[in-house]
Parts: structure tokens; C-alpha cells; sequence
């Protein structure tokens, strides 16, 4: 079993406009910028899944909707017999 990547956190650096914020938004940035805690890498389980709109070839469409008109045609058929 693998073990997960981790990555180490490191303090951000301060921008130089800390003047501008409020002594509730320093602190605030404060606490986050001690954080000395891992953070786990993504994992390749964890990383968004592809489109699965991928372009279909139009015989492949025509096929598909022929198919489920077929199918939608049995379905009114049942239907009118059972109504």
C-alpha cells in the first residue's frame, strides 16, 4: 500500500500592506500562518474525474438515438395496451 505524499506547510510571508487590515484580520492571518501541520498531496483517486462528454462519432449518435426511440416506441406500446 502507498504511503501519501505529504508536504510540509510553510508560514506565508507577510505583503508589506498589513497596515491597511484590521487587528481581527492580523490575528486572524496570524494563526493561519503559524500552521506548522502536513498537508496530504492529491492523490491520483482524488484528482477530478475526465469529461465524459467526449466527442461521439455520428454513427454512433445515429445509432444510440435509434436505439432509444426503439425503445421509447415499445414503452407507448405497452402502455396503450395496458391503459
Amino acid at each position: 500500500m502507498n504511503k501519501p505524499k505529504e508536504q510540509r506547510m510553510s508560514p506565508m510571508g507577510s505583503s508589506g500592506s498589513s497596515s491597511m487590515r484590521s487587528p481581527a484580520t492580523r490575528e486572524r492571518r496570524a494563526v493561519v500562518e503559524a500552521y506548522e501541520g502536513t498537508q496530504l498531496m492529491p492523490d491520483e483517486a482524488m484528482l477530478p474525474m475526465p469529461p465524459h462528454n467526449m466527442a461521439r462519432s455520428p454513427s454512433l449518435l445515429l445509432q444510440d438515438t435509434r436505439q432509444w426511440l426503439k425503445r421509447c416506441q415499445s414503452l407507448l406500446r405497452l402502455l396503450k395496451r395496458s391503459g
